[in-house]
């Protein structure tokens, strides 16, 4: 079964093409898949099927379009992929059959390859996404609102891969001709794309056309000045500046003579970003938010993001303008998916942020903080400061914050100027983030941290919680499959439920169930039903709870680490009304309520109008004894290996 968007709407199974039906019909199809594994409610389908005057019978008729639409389905042999979930209707679609499914996926492996250095592996996988594109998005349906917004965001995302698939195009050497016969029609039906002129500035260098290149900035200098007021990027004033000089541009680097010091390296772009993960669930509104808030008032089209005409506007509905920030926090408990967000969002706002996207982890393996200076070391080594060049005070007796407001000094001198993201990466306090933050208004910073930082001034601050019932079950099946979680849908809804819909642990209980297809998924409930049993069971690999936990809870003081263990030997699902907590914590009732908030502070217990507890699986982990987080040595002597008896000559 495939289903098509980036074009007219279409169905096809195994037989060929399947008709679809009435208008009404195609939009009801259209909306679900639009929204494909997630519920849909009425009210939002009839909304968008009639608009602001919808018929007395409305809800009947809708009935009638379900079950027509269900008739189809079961023709193309597809039935049950259109359920009803209250408050609304559900379509069940496999990996895979979606283009525009598969468009992410060829966009976001693309893109991983020209980051990893592969260009040309980049291209076929960009070349592979656009392929896809039969039509404007939804083609025959652009008389819905909520379509026609959808389909004007994956165009912005197609013009995104075509600029990529040139990139890839420059770093491989492919003919500039080739690259400037698709560039320039684009650069004339999107003419305040700086990305673009980048793009095609390059390829008409290499094509020895020097004097065009500098007549193409010429064009967007004054354009960007007449119609937004604006300067152009710091990128593209760079590669200006590099041409008048007679510099020449090679693969992916600048160069430019500078009198007395020889060429210098100017880096158009360091990008860091791990992995963007294909199945990320859910999250729509926290990406909203994180991207809202830190995507430049002006995007990479012109446009300002979220009025439609670029990128970003809003995943799920209209978003109010605001001031752009340069700071954002993901905050959440440990084992929310906040690493796997920030990747995300920081692979979305890449466009607007041309100069680089830097990426550090503040924590070290066994979960200590990081020094300031060490990572303002890294951070300016990845902008291209040789190393070395910090600033080293020979006085080695010199305070500790001397040397390190010298280095954060250094650090904003060599972020000056640009369009930088950065990303801090599980940090542990304020006073670890300010000296990271770059000082210009054109970089952006986003923090994932388990504090919510609320000490940091003018920081944006997103949540990022459990999953509901419909993301794990969602979860289990890009990670277990469709066909496990089909056959036992309630033992996979409660092993959901067993591990709190936690993230981590639902993909956990995903990699388990996929490793065991001779087990049932009710024995694995079984077991992770038994406080003995469960977090062994929530172990795949290197990633696992008990070791997730054990780094998170290492810096915890005396008396938080004892708090954090007596809550463990407390009945499950209990809470420690305040009046409480200083009989069973043993503990003057002011530090115990200082420590209680501590823990909750840092997202290990959750707090309530009754009083304190904890989530499911920090129960678990709160009860058992931690794990060394390193191997223990082995012996000096290794004892024998027991000697197996002789086998018995009974079969």
């Amino acid at each position: 079964m495939e289903f098509g968007v980036l074009g007219v709407l279409e169905m096809r199974a195994q037989t060929g093409a399947v008709p679809l039906g009435s208008l009404k019909q195609r939009v009801l199809l259209g909306l679900l898949l639009h929204r494909a594994n997630t519920v849909v409610s009425a009210d939002t389908l009839i909304e968008a099927i009639w608009g602001d005057d919808p018929p007395r019978t409305a809800n009947k008729n809708l009935q009638v379009y379900v079950w027509h639409l269900r008739r189809v389905l079961d023709t193309a042999g597809a039935a049950g992929r259109l359920a009803f979930r209250a408050p609304g209707y559900r379509l069940a679609v496999h990996p895979g059959e979606l283009d525009r499914d598969r468009f992410d996926r060829h966009a976001r492996q693309g893109r991983q390859a020209l980051a990893d250095s592969r260009p040309r592996v980049a291209a076929r996988n960009f070349d592979a996404a656009l392929a896809l594109w039969r039509d404007r998005p939804y083609a025959d349906l652009q008389g819905t609102p909520t379509l026609r917004g959808a389909a004007e965001r994956m165009e912005e995302l197609r013009l995104t891969v075509l600029e990529d698939r040139a990139e890839a195009g420059l770093s491989a050497e492919d003919p500039p001709g080739a690259l400037l016969e698709s560039l320039e029609p684009l650069v004339r039906e999107h003419p305040l794309r700086e990305r673009m002129r980048v793009l095609q500035m390059l390829a008409l260098q290499r094509a020895g056309r020097r004097a065009e290149a500098l007549s193409a900035y010429d064009d967007i200098r004054r354009l960007l000045a007449r119609e937004l007021g604006i300067a152009p990027s710091a990128l593209l004033e760079r590669l200006q500046r590099t041409l008048l000089d007679g510099g020449t541009v090679a693969g992916d680097t600048l160069w430019r003579g500078a009198p007395g010091t020889g060429p210098a390296t100017v880096r158009p772009e360091s990008c860091q970003l791990p992995r963007d993960l294909p199945d990320l669930v859910g999250r729509l509104r926290e990406t909203d938010d994180a991207v809202g808030a830190l995507a430049p008032a002006t995007g990479p089209g012109g446009g300002r993001a979220g009025t439609g005409r670029g990128l970003f506007e809003s995943l799920t509905g209209p978003r109010p303008g605001g001031p752009r920030s340069t700071l954002a926090v993901l905050t959440g408990p440990v084992g929310s998916g906040k690493t796997v967000l920030a990747t995300r969002i920081a692979h979305l706002l890449r466009p607007y942020f041309p100069d680089g996207q830097l990426w550090v982890t503040l924590r070290t393996a066994d979960g200590a903080p990081r020094s300031c200076v060490d990572v303002l070391d890294e951070l300016c080594r990845a902008l291209g400061a040789p190393a070395g060049s910090c600033p080293r005070p020979a006085d080695r007796t010199s305070p500790a914050a001397e040397r390190l407001s010298e280095r954060a000094a250094f650090y904003r001198t060599v972020c000056a100027d640009r369009q930088l993201l950065v990303v801090l990466d599980d940090a542990v306090d304020e006073a670890q983030v300010r000296p990271l933050l770059p000082g210009g208004d054109q970089c952006a910073t986003l923090v994932t941290s388990r504090s919510r930082l609320g000490a940091l001034d003018s920081a944006h601050l997103t949540e990022v919680g459990c999953f509901t019932p419909e993301e794990s079950r969602e979860l289990l099946t890009h990670t277990a499959g469709y066909d496990r979680v089909a056959a036992e849908p309630a033992a996979c809804a409660e092993a959901a439920r067993l591990v709190g819909h936690l993230p981590l642990g639902v993909r956990l209980v995903g990699a388990r169930i996929a490793g065991r297809p001779h087990w049932p998924v009710s024995r694995l409930v079984e077991r992770l039903a038994d406080p003995a049993l469960a977090l062994a069971e929530l172990a795949v690999g290197d990633l696992s709870v008990r070791r997730v936990f054990d780094r998170a809870t290492a810096g915890l003081t005396e008396p938080e680490l004892r708090a954090y263990r007596h809550l463990g030997t407390l009945p499950r699902d209990s809470v420690v009304g305040r009046h409480l907590a200083p009989d069973l914590l043993r503990l003057p009732p002011p530090e115990a309520e200082e420590v209680l908030e501590a823990l909750t502070e840092n997202r290990l217990a959750e707090a309530g109008a009754q009083g304190y507890g904890l989530h499911q699986l920090h129960y678990l982990h709160a009860a058992a004894p931690p794990l060394p987080l390193t191997a223990p040595p082995l012996p000096a002597v290794v004892p024998p290996l027991p000697v197996a008896p002789a086998p018995s000559a009974v079969h």
